[in-house]
C-alpha cells in the first residue's frame, strides 16, 4: 500500500492520518455518541477486562468475514446494542468485528431503528436518493 500525505498536517501514512482520526473520533464521540455507550467504553473494566478477553475468545478473527486482524483493527460489538437493551458487560452479547463489516451491521441496525445511516438510500415513497447534508440549508439573505 501506498502512504499518502495528509494536507492539513503533513503526515504520511496508509489511512487517515494520526491528528486527522483523533479529532474524528472527538468529533464522534461528542455530536454521535450515546453519552451512557460513552462512559462503557471509557471505563476501566471494558478496556483492560472486557475487550481484551472478547478479542482472546474470538482469536482476533472478524465474526462477519472471518478474516485474521491485528486487535487494534478489531471493534468489540455489541450483538444487541446497548440502545436496544442489550447487556453492556455481558460476553455473551459481544463479538469482534472488523471496521468494514462494523460500518455494515451498524447501518442496518440503524436502518431498522429509522435512524441516521451514512449513505445516500432510497426513500421508501419516491425513487429519488435521499440527499445527506453536513451544511445548514441558505435561509435567505445576502451572501456578499
Amino acid at each position: 500500500m501506498s502512504k499518502k500525505l495528509c494536507p492539513l498536517h503533513g503526515i504520511y501514512s496508509t489511512a487517515k492520518c494520526t491528528q486527522c482520526l483523533s479529532i474524528s473520533n472527538r468529533s464522534y464521540d461528542k455530536h454521535s455518541r450515546n453519552k451512557s455507550a460513552k462512559k462503557v467504553y471509557d471505563s476501566t473494566a471494558w478496556r483492560k477486562h472486557i475487550r481484551p478477553s472478547v478479542l482472546v475468545r474470538d482469536g482476533f478473527t472478524c465474526a462477519m468475514c472471518l478474516h485474521l486482524f491485528k486487535a487494534s483493527e478489531l471493534i468489540v460489538d455489541h450483538i444487541v446494542e446497548i440502545k436496544d437493551g442489550g447487556d453492556k458487560f455481558n460476553k455473551e452479547n459481544l463479538q469482534t468485528l472488523c471496521v468494514g463489516c462494523h460500518n455494515i451491521k451498524t447501518s442496518r441496525e440503524r436502518k431498522k431503528r429509522g435512524g441516521w445511516v451514512k449513505s445516500p438510500q432510497p426513500s421508501p415513497r419516491t425513487t429519488e436518493p435521499q440527499v445527506i447534508s453536513f451544511y445548514k440549508p441558505f435561509s435567505g439573505g445576502t451572501l456578499g
